[in-house]
């Protein structure tokens, strides 16, 4: 680890982006970490393979998230084998552990985010941190070793970081339009209407049943409908399918078999 005086804020950065690490990629351990630039903050992490550009994108996000809570960062000075039964060594210590004489630890924790034997100080909450940016990596193969590096942005725009980030995949999506269509209830009211229009046509022309049914309800139906279809448009929607004027409404006639996308048939 750098010997370097450690900024408080980029020292609390690093932790952050430590627990992020470890809901990215799972329990992992540090190598070292960098937090004496203002600028910027370094994390080495063991990884057996390079970072995709997905999951960079992840740590910064949630990170993000973090920082925009406010969460209380808190430290307390414990004796090493307290601190060990309290937390796990699993927990607190970094891949190389303190050497043996070191008896007395700073642990420091963020709620259940992340919990660490840490030097140096650290600012008071997660909100004090500014929001991170641009987290890059330099993968070491050799040493199956990833040094994660970010940056800060503006002093309290944690929040609206960490929504564009969430939102950039669907920021360029187009909207999906649907064509609008009758509803049961409409295709209904017309269907009464024309059974109603055409019992009066009949009875006028006194004519036999079924011999002329098919002649009359033709034109009914497409008088009826272009009604309905011209409505619609004055709304500014086109109610109608492909089909134009005609409506599927379960019709003995083949003639009179039309469509309204996706509306039920009402029963004649």
């Amino acid at each position: 680890m750098s010997q370097k005086a450690r900024v408080p804020e980029v020292n609390s950065a690093t932790q952050i982006v430590k627990g992020a690490v470890n809901r990215v990629f799972g329990s992992t351990k540090t190598v070292s970490v960098e937090c004496h630039k203002k600028t910027e903050g370094r994390l080495t992490i063991v990884s057996a393979q390079a970072p995709q550009e997905s999951q960079l994108k992840e740590l910064e996000r949630l990170s993000n998230d973090l920082i925009a809570k406010n969460v209380a960062i808190q430290t307390e000075t414990l004796s090493r084998s307290d601190a060990e039964t309290k937390y796990g060594k699993d927990k607190i210590y970094d891949k190389i552990e303190p050497a043996a004489a070191v008896q007395e630890l700073t642990i420091v924790s963020i709620s259940d985010w992340v919990v660490n034997s840490c030097l140096g100080t650290h600012v008071a909450t997660t909100g004090a941190v500014r929001p991170i940016k641009n987290i890059r990596c330099n993968y070491r193969e050799n040493k199956s070793e990833a040094t994660l590096i970010f940056e800060f942005g503006e002093a309290g725009s944690a929040a609206a970081a960490s929504a564009a980030t969430t939102k950039k995949g669907a920021k360029n999506t187009p909207a999906t339009t649907s064509t609008p269509t009758l509803d049961y209830n409409d295709t209904k009211k017309v269907s009464a209407q024309v059974l109603t229009d055409l019992a009066a046509e009949l009875k006028k022309l006194n004519v036999q049943v079924p011999a002329e049914l098919e002649s009359l309800m033709l034109p009914l139906l497409n008088q009826r409908f272009t009604a309905v279809k011209n409505a619609a448009f004055a709304k500014g929607a086109n109610a109608l399918g492909g089909n134009g004027d005609r409506v599927k409404m379960g019709l003995a006639f083949p003639q009179a078999r039309a469509t309204v996308e996706d509306t039920p048939a009402a029963p004649l």
